[in-house]
């Protein structure tokens, strides 16, 4: 077992100055407090002002501790209050062990940079048209399938909870993708 961190990435967005929100991970309420808002909801999306995008929506709310013995399907609970917060993704550390940047060299080539995997945060599962490791969701107790008609949203995998909502869903946490040792360059 080695502790890591895992952030809770996404965004809060209110009339007021704060939302109230409560994240439960693994049946343990890890977070329970107000998050710092903006005023402009990111939807729809077809505003003549475009200044916020998929790139820039989304921010470490805030992070909390698990360990690495803690994989498979992790429930989950998500309850918002005061606004409305977007939920994108769960990054976690000891998920990889390097990264890949332009050669200063050469531009044109990019090389391996060695990062320890407590320095390196990811998704814990591997992300597909199919899946973002978030399975039976359920909105106030009612399955939802945001996904669906999601049309030129924040992207597929932005799930909006809003004022007295709450999100249940199960969290894959892939064992294979734990990285604990450092990298090794190939010989």
């Amino acid at each position: 077992m080695v502790a890591r961190t895992a952030k809770f990435m996404g965004q809060a967005y209110s009339t007021g100055s704060t939302v109230t929100l409560e994240v439960e991970y693994n049946n343990t309420i890890v977070y329970s407090d107000t998050l710092p808002a903006v005023t402009r909801d990111p939807l729809p999306v077809d505003r003549p002002e475009q200044d916020l995008d998929a790139t820039s929506w989304e921010k470490e709310l805030f992070s909390f501790s698990t360990d690495t013995d803690i994989t498979g399907q992790i429930p989950m609970r998500i309850s918002v209050a005061n606004g409305t917060v977007f939920f994108g993704h769960i990054w976690m550390n000891y998920t990889g062990n390097y990264i890949w940047q332009k050669d200063p060299n050469d531009p044109s080539k990019y090389i391996t940079i060695p990062i320890l995997p407590v320095d390196y945060f990811g998704d814990p599962n591997t992300n597909t048209v199919e899946s973002d490791g978030v399975l039976n969701t359920m909105k106030n107790g009612t399955a939802w399938n945001w996904r669906t008609n999601a049309d030129g949203q924040l992207g597929d995998w932005a799930y909006p909870i809003y004022n007295a909502e709450t999100f249940t869903f199960d969290f894959f946490v892939d064992p294979a993708k734990i990285v604990l040792d450092p990298y090794v360059p190939p010989v």
